[in-house]
């Protein structure tokens, strides 16, 4: 529907779903410094994935629409407050 309206649609795959079929295993909650080494390098590639397709985007002075997947936020859903906030602190966000 929006490319019929003349924007641009870009959609930003799951970054969850890529680290793990590409053979990264996911800790579990309880998973100690494991867990935040995972959720960090996740982090790390969520930011960049929204920074890249939001900057291409950008790049073709178009109407555009950037679709994520799940996003940054998302991330905080998926832990206990104190984990999230032990996360953002190692991650200086």
């Amino acid at each position: 529907e929006l490319a019929s309206r003349g924007y641009d649609v870009y959609r930003a795959p799951e970054v969850p779903t890529i680290l793990i079929n590409g053979g990264a295993a996911y800790p579990g909650i309880d998973g100690g410094e494991l867990l935040f080494a995972f959720e960090k390098h996740l982090m790390d590639l969520q930011f960049q994935t929204e920074r890249s397709f939001v900057g291409i985007a950008e790049s073709t002075n178009r109407p555009s629409v950037v679709v994520m997947d799940r996003g940054l936020l998302d991330i905080a859903a998926y832990l206990p407050r104190d984990k999230w906030e032990k996360i953002l602190s190692r991650t200086n966000l």
